[in-house]
């Protein structure tokens, strides 16, 4: 049964982190490892090398984890995102576009 109020109809059904995986920059590729993963195995342990996905990022051109932030991050409409920390290093340096 929903609750009272209405909270429940603000709810999209899609919750993702707030980063590359969720931005409509964000092209797929394909998985590879990474030793910054954030994954977790099924103990909850974080996953050494884990194989994370990546791609493209359109606007900048660079290949990236889909775990990367970025300053021109653009959320994908209809889903909710939820914070994380940043990676300590990117698939591939670029300098955002200050302009």
């Amino acid at each position: 049964m929903p609750p009272e109020d209405d909270s429940w109809k603000r709810y999209s059904g899609i919750i993702m982190m707030r980063a590359c995986i969720s931005c409509q920059h964000y092209e797929q590729i394909g998985w590879d490892n990474d030793k910054h993963c954030l994954y977790q195995d099924w103990r909850k342990k974080p996953k050494q090398n884990g194989r994370v996905q990546y791609g493209n990022c359109l606007r900048n051109g660079n290949e990236v984890f889909c775990t990367e932030i970025c300053p021109q991050y653009l959320q994908e409409p209809g889903i909710e995102t939820v914070e994380k920390p940043n990676r300590p290093a990117a698939r591939q340096q670029c300098q955002p576009q200050l302009v």
